[in-house]
């Protein structure tokens, strides 16, 4: 078996058949997927089932609801391929990828983790290509990669790369139950920071579809778990940090502060113990980063007023 696809599900009924379908259609040959199903309350375990009985290469695993990143391991477990790929229920691939993914596997056999370009898509519509052809093709040595994600020069999707199974299972690489926001930012990071090199080709092969009910649009009531999500990243980035890519992880880690400060702000959600957590951390405003207009000016501004006062004047609790 050349590639495991790992589909976690979860009330997704309204989403699976046609995602199993758009598989399907693109061929199975020295594939299987596994659809994990996490504790649904809806038909999605019922329409999964039919598809077992008709294609051998489709398996259903079922378990109680312990959230996608408990799914996303089962399925790594269950997996028999020498690669995996996540997928999730309401995404799609473009015409022809999974065939493309296995060429590339064979072409690159001794490569632990691709990586591949992708867009998302709202209401039917392009919302942003994420597609950088000047690196097409290119092999990233680990450090250069490092550089390269955290610096903001190129973005990797959970659902637009892939890893061998045999280097996610000696770097004991799984991603952190009980989290539900940015739990694959985190795999991501964890995975970038033991990878010895990546291969990356520009090849549009992943539809990100978002939602306005999705987990990521949450943004819009913050809350402690978005913070918490942040922290988890943090921990990573910070180890990394010693290896020569000081401001890179510098700037990863202030774009990431700043993007849930804002979020926070505008929000209708107000903590005293989320407000304090910004301050404690807001030692990262200190940071050195290279030259980047937007975030400089957002960082003089938080000085400037104060984040104390910055709270006070969007009634945020401290």
């Amino acid at each position: 078996m050349l590639l495991s696809i790992i589909i976690p599900c979860y009330n997704s009924a309204q989403f699976i058949a046609a995602t199993l379908d758009m598989l399907v259609e693109q061929g199975l040959q020295d594939c299987e997927i596994i659809v994990v199903n996490d504790g649904s309350i809806d038909s999605t375990a019922k329409l999964v089932k039919r598809y077992t009985h008709t294609y051998p290469n489709i398996t259903l695993i079922n378990k109680s609801n312990e959230g996608v990143s408990v799914a996303r391991n089962t399925g790594i477990t269950a997996a028999n391929g020498q690669y995996i790929y996540f997928l999730d229920s309401d995404d799609t691939l473009t015409p022809e990828t999974l065939s493309f993914f296995k060429a590339t596997i064979k072409r690159y056999q001794h490569t632990d983790m691709f990586a591949f370009g992708y867009e998302s898509h709202q209401g039917g519509k392009v919302l942003k290509e994420y597609i950088y052809k000047k690196y097409n093709k290119k092999d990233f040595y680990a450090q250069e990669i490092q550089k390269t994600f955290l610096g903001k020069q190129i973005c990797i999707h959970i659902c637009s790369s892939l890893y061998r199974k045999a280097f996610l299972i000696n770097n004991k690489l799984y991603f952190t139950p009980g989290v539900r926001i940015g739990e694959d930012i985190e795999f991501i990071l964890k995975a970038l920071s033991a990878v010895s090199g990546v291969h990356y080709e520009s090849r549009c092969c992943f539809i990100y579809q978002i939602r306005n009910d999705s987990a990521m649009q949450g943004y819009k009531s913050y809350s402690e778990t978005q913070f918490n999500s942040f922290l988890l990243n943090y921990k990573v980035v910070n180890e990394i940090r010693y290896q020569n890519i000081q401001y890179e992880c510098n700037f990863f880690l202030l774009n990431s502060y700043l993007s849930n400060l804002v979020y926070y702000l505008l929000s209708d959600f107000s903590d005293q113990n989320v407000s304090k957590k910004f301050i404690d951390f807001s030692f990262i405003l200190k940071n050195k980063v290279k030259s980047n207009i937007k975030i400089l000016l957002m960082v003089f501004l938080i000085r400037f007023f104060n984040l104390k006062n910055i709270f006070f004047f969007f009634r945020k609790k401290l």
